[in-house]
């Protein structure tokens, strides 16, 4: 699936372009060429075009889709989707950001960043599996959530805040998969439950590393040293308690050069996680849910 190459990948392109060396030695290189990346790397590669975006994770995982369309007020969000569907025999709702991968698709899909509109409709998905007692898996992958001014016409902060509050509370269980970039409430409006997965490789934060350069020192070239210091890595989220599991991303540790790996170690950890879940009582996990929740940001 790799088209693009990204600075650090320039050993594998040299590779591709000269075609002189043999699939073996293909295969040893990819093996290291992802070991040891910095956190803006990771970020990199999170936002990888050859990346497997939502629909691809949903078309692998889950079977017997029933969409949901539309927030019933305002229209349709081009960068939420929502469905009703099968897990491993067990119904379950499906909530995701969609990016798109051209830049046709991107544009249409509003680069994964969704309306008030796209988070209405997530609030509908909640409350039916709330209402049948099913699992509630939500995947995220959003640079944040859209900053128009339709967007905030439509009341862009209640919507999303009428969700983590939902979601603190909904009686079932809730799992949380970050398959790229996971930022600021554009995330969270998806993103609070049970147990948070990451993908090795993706990145949960409060704002991109660019913008909070710009910010703290008016240099968006600061971005690298500033993704350093923000921890925004799966492993150094782990490491702090903010989230649950690492996904591996394939045998190569990236996820857009082994997408069928990256797809089972998904299934597999989430096949994990929703038995865990079922091993504890919906009022403990609720409990917990908010303990974690109300702990976001202490040290």
């Amino acid at each position: 699936m790799l088209n693009d190459y990204l600075d650090f990948e320039q050993p594998l392109e040299a590779f591709d372009i000269s075609k002189t060396g043999t699939k073996p030695e293909r295969d040893a290189l990819l093996r290291t060429l992802y070991q040891n990346l910095s956190p803006f790397q990771k970020l990199m590669v999170a936002r990888h075009r050859d990346r497997p975006h939502f629909i691809d994770f949903f078309s692998s995982l889950f079977t017997d889709p029933v969409p949901l369309s539309g927030d019933r007020l305002t229209g349709r969000c081009p960068a939420t989707l929502a469905m009703m569907a099968q897990f491993e025999g067990q119904p379950v709702i499906v909530v995701g950001h969609q990016k798109g991968r051209s830049l046709q698709d991107r544009t249409r899909h509003q680069y994964g960043m969704p309306n008030p509109c796209g988070y209405r409709m997530a609030l509908r998905a909640f409350k039916l599996a709330e209402k049948y007692q099913i699992p509630l898996i939500t995947f995220i992958d959003t640079p944040g959530a859209y900053p128009g001014i339709d967007a905030e016409i439509q009341n862009q902060s209640s919507a999303i805040s009428e969700n983590i509050m939902y979601l603190s509370q909904i009686k079932t269980r809730v799992i949380n998969v970050i398959i790229g970039e996971g930022m600021s409430g554009g995330a969270l409006g998806i993103g609070v439950g049970d147990q948070m997965l990451m993908l090795e490789n993706s990145v949960f934060s409060v704002i991109s590393p660019e913008g909070c350069a710009a910010i703290l020192w008016n240099d968006a070239n600061m971005k690298e040293k500033t993704a350093d210091l923000m921890q925004i890595t799966a492993q150094s989220l782990l490491q702090h308690g903010l989230i649950d599991a690492i996904i591996l991303e394939g045998k190569y540790q990236a996820a857009h050069v082994d997408w069928e790996g990256t797809f089972e170690h998904t299934r597999a950890q989430v096949k994990q996680s929703l038995t865990d879940l079922n091993k504890t009582d919906i009022d403990s996990l609720i409990s917990h849910r908010q303990k974690k929740l109300f702990t976001y940001g202490s040290l």
